[in-house]
């Protein structure tokens, strides 16, 4: 592995150290394997975490069959409906679940005090980029729809994600906007691939050592899109949009030591050119992932935190 720089927090490096003897996104290994290894890295680390809201899983309807989501409603008592935000997981659009996520989005609800669906989808390869995409969109729509009955408030509706579920999260709002879909306040974007314009610096100066090496990202790119023609194509690349006008205030968190640091904050960029109101917070001693690992990186931790009142200031203001 490359030298680790000064700036890797110690919790950082203990946990990279780990993904480093004991990785999981590593294409060497089968698509099975690799999920198996996903599952059981987040199982370890959330180990003995008791619930602390309300869980509930549900199956939904989709344009591509049932789609599974899960429920966490807060526990403090509120004066009336409580905002909604719906959260897509990380992983690639390979792995991942609702199951590796639980914790963080536990959290997210009880520190915003918002109604939190989180949303499975088809994964790649078995299944086109394009599914997932129309997953989110579909349990976004259900969401809206079914909110009031939830005890949530349709029109504090926010949408989020970590790394691929963030990407996919940035897409559905652009797909909002084409289609006039349920009206979002807000997103919430960790550290999410939104493809790029090219000549990234942290795609070279993190490409090897720190967990999410740029020969993974290539392979994950090649089992979602094996016509990479399609990644100039807003639908799976956002950043290659040429109108964000008109999208959600967003708060984006990203790592200071990741290979998709320069092309998150080119996307930022271009999300406030556009008028689009952005709050960006970069944590420099960690590396992607980091807030999925929060039960054992306090970078994430603090992440959370600044994530979910981020959420309760743009979800509950004036009220």
């Amino acid at each position: 592995m490359d030298t680790q720089p000064v700036n890797l927090d110690a919790d950082t490096q203990r946990v990279l150290a780990r993904l480093t003897a004991n990785p999981f996104l590593d294409p060497s290994m089968s698509i099975p394997q690799m999920r198996a290894a996903f599952e059981a890295f987040y199982a370890a680390m959330y180990a003995g975490f008791k619930p602390i809201v309300d869980i509930e899983n549900r199956s939904i309807p989709g344009t591509h069959g049932r789609i599974p989501i899960r429920i966490y409603t807060p526990r403090a008592a509120s004066r009336g409906p409580t905002p909604v935000f719906m959260f897509i997981h990380g992983g690639g659009s390979i792995m991942g679940s609702l199951d590796s996520f639980d914790w963080v989005c536990q959290q997210l609800c009880a520190q915003s005090g918002c109604l939190v669906i989180s949303v499975s989808y088809r994964l790649a390869p078995e299944h086109a980029f394009a599914m997932s995409v129309d997953d989110c969109f579909d349990a976004l729509t259900w969401t809206a729809v079914n909110a009031a009955s939830l005890g949530g408030d349709p029109t504090r509706l926010a949408i989020g994600g970590e790394s691929g579920g963030g990407c996919l999260a940035a897409i559905v709002t652009q797909l909002v906007r084409e289609r006039g879909g349920p009206p979002l306040a807000f997103q919430l974007l960790l550290y999410p691939y939104v493809g790029t314009r090219g000549g990234s610096k942290s795609m070279q100066d993190f490409a090897r050592g720190y967990f999410f090496e740029a020969d993974a990202l290539e392979w994950i790119i090649g089992m979602n899109f094996p016509d990479r023609s399609v990644l100039q194509d807003w639908r799976v690349s956002p950043i290659r949009a040429t109108d964000f006008r008109g999208l959600p205030p967003a708060c984006i968190v990203l790592a200071g030591v990741d290979i998709l640091r320069d092309d998150i904050e080119e996307y930022a960029r271009l999300l406030r050119d556009a008028g689009v109101t952005t709050y960006v917070s970069r944590y420099d001693t960690t590396i992607h992932g980091f807030v999925a690992m929060a039960g054992e990186i306090e970078a994430g931790r603090v992440a959370i935190a600044e994530s979910a009142q981020q959420l309760r200031a743009a979800l509950c203001a004036g009220r």
